[in-house]
């Protein structure tokens, strides 16, 4: 058996040169371990561990007279479990952890058996081994009807991407917006505790109570009169998780008064905006990310502007997709236990790169980048927004950096999505507006030609209160531009915030969950009641990013005590 240790620069030249297929997603790639074999069966084959530091991905290639094969394993002991090739054994793998080895049987021969049977199930994943590893299968994530009316729009009709805008500013206008109504004024204790998050700083911090009527989350204790605006209030059954309702026109006159060479004055729609938020302890909970069925993509943004030497090029990483790599869309069968919550990930490619500004015209367009499990699949580029995962799942977000590049190694999962709507302030405790949240164009915050911005938009900030606890904070946003976001996170004292989505409930989704003794499984709170539809596309409640694949790419968050 060889064992090579592979860069990225060499690994094409090392594969070509052996005889055997390169995928191009390889070529990304900075830490892997690969392994070859040859048996006496005739059979060839290949392993490689496509980042040997989280030790998650494998791609696995068997040939044999010409006909090759590739197949996308995941590992779920991670490090703790080793999978070799091994000559004494010439039908599988052999998986190792500690002193322990344990013979897998996976292929024949004549190149049947186990593994190529599990290929041919329609399953996102299939186990093999008894569980010890899983087979990661292609299958077509579900959409809705309008998402695939908008793909086909702008991916094959000419002049698509003008009819969706057209679309989105006359018919969907503001369909999603949430108004608080008459506030009630309150002085009621809403518990807030030295463990919580930070209220949001308001002129009067009293800023009336509301009665969140779409709010689909429980809370352990529900006021009788209403959830005061700004406060947080502790989810039922839900340690470390905290709910709360606000709308701009409530932030303090200071904040909104504050980087005006930043931040575009506020209309009286998006002012008076209900905006709902769920805070996560990041001492409790861990963070991952998978990719969906289809999307983010990684070919080529049409925003970008093409050149005849882009035009023979399938991507601006030189691949046109991941694969052989699979995106599932769902969370792996051996985490699903475990999930306390899910919320869609960032923008598809389509709307992913930069059409004007610096940004346009560097690193071809600065694509926004993605990693999963170590594996690089979008590289990531610098001056973007940045939410990094590390190997233990801790979570921070960060605009990142030409040295972050050549010091990723911590970084076990990663999204890009455009510029920081809240960023360090080197002169105070807490974020400044990013620098281009009100410049529609540069800012890349999606609309159309005339600026016109106001829509249903979902965003991410990390805050840490006064005793030096951090959160992470989820924002849905019903109808605003990116200057109620910054104005929103910004009153919630948060150092950095990051756009995700926006548009439809689909893309805003965000869900807890709660084991139901009665149906002996997970069952699903949105944040909002309407995104319920989202696990009601079949018969009973079946959860999204748990009980099917989706076509969308989304973070899921465990308990910390569940290990990684």
């Amino acid at each position: 058996m060889r064992q090579i240790r592979l860069g990225f620069i060499i690994i094409g030249a090392l594969w070509g040169e052996l005889g055997w297929a390169q995928p191009g997603v390889l070529a990304l790639q900075r830490h892997t371990l690969t392994q070859s074999q040859k048996f006496g069966t005739g059979v060839q084959a290949r392993l490689v561990n496509l980042n040997e530091k989280v030790g998650r991905w494998f791609l696995l290639e068997v040939s044999k007279g010409g006909k090759t094969h590739f197949f996308h394993l995941e590992n779920p002991a991670g490090r703790q479990q080793n999978l070799q090739l091994k000559g004494s054994f010439p039908r599988g793998l052999v998986l190792k952890k500690g002193l322990i080895e344990k013979q897998c049987p996976l292929w024949s021969s004549t190149l049947s058996g186990e593994l190529f049977q599990a290929a041919k199930a329609s399953k996102p994943y299939v186990a093999l081994c008894g569980g010890k590893i899983y087979l990661r299968n292609k299958i077509e994530g579900y959409r809705t009807t309008k998402e695939w009316v908008v793909e086909f729009l702008r991916d094959e009709v000419w002049g698509g991407e003008a009819i969706t805008t057209m679309v989105k500013n006359t018919f969907f206008k503001d369909k999603y917006l949430i108004k608080a109504g008459e506030t009630k004024n309150a002085s009621q204790d809403s518990t807030e505790q030295k463990n919580f998050p930070t209220k949001a700083e308001m002129d009067s911090q009293e800023g009336g109570a509301v009665v969140p009527d779409e709010l689909g989350i429980t809370l352990k204790s529900a006021p009788s009169g209403g959830m005061l605006m700004g406060h947080f209030y502790e989810v039922k059954d839900g340690p470390g998780l905290y709910v709360s309702v606000m709308k701009a026109d409530l932030v303090s006159k200071e904040i909104l008064k504050s980087f005006p060479n930043r931040v575009n004055k506020l209309d009286r729609v998006e002012s008076e905006a209900l905006v709902y938020l769920l805070a996560f302890d990041l001492d409790l909970y861990a963070f991952h990310y998978e990719l969906g069925t289809e999307h983010p993509r990684v070919d080529w943004s049409y925003r970008v502007p093409r050149t005849p030497a882009s035009r023979t090029i399938p991507g601006p990483d030189g691949i046109g997709s991941i694969e052989p790599l699979v995106g599932t869309g769902m969370v792996n069968p051996f985490e699903i236990n475990q999930v306390v919550a899910t919320f869609t990930g960032g923008f598809k490619r389509g709307h992913g790169a930069f059409r004007s500004g610096a940004l346009a015209h560097a690193n071809s367009g600065s694509h926004y980048g993605f990693v999963e499990n170590g594996v690089v699949l979008s590289r990531l580029h610098p001056d973007l927004a940045t939410l990094i995962i590390d190997y233990e799942g801790n979570l921070r977000l960060k605009t990142w950096t030409a040295t972050d590049t050549l010091a990723s190694e911590k970084v076990r999962h990663a999204r890009q999505n455009g510029v920081p709507l809240i960023e360090p302030d080197p002169k105070a405790k807490a974020g400044r507006p990013g620098l281009y949240v009100g410049n529609w164009g540069l800012g890349n915050w999606s609309g159309d030609e005339n600026s016109r911005q106001r829509t249903l938009r979902a965003g991410l900030c990390t805050q840490t209160n006064d005793m030096g606890k951090r959160f992470a904070i989820y924002g849905y946003f019903s109808s605003v531009t990116p200057n109620a976001m910054a104005r929103i996170f910004q009153s919630y004292q948060c150092d950095y915030a990051i756009h995700l989505d926006m548009n439809a409930l689909e893309h805003t989704y965000l869900a807890r969950y709660v084991f139901d003794p009665k149906m002996k499984s997970l069952v699903p709170e949105t944040l909002i009641k309407g995104m319920a539809v989202l696990d009601q596309r079949y018969q009973g409640n079946v959860p999204r990013f748990i009980g099917y694949p989706d076509n969308r790419d989304f973070f899921y968050v465990v308990p910390k005590s569940a290990g990684h």
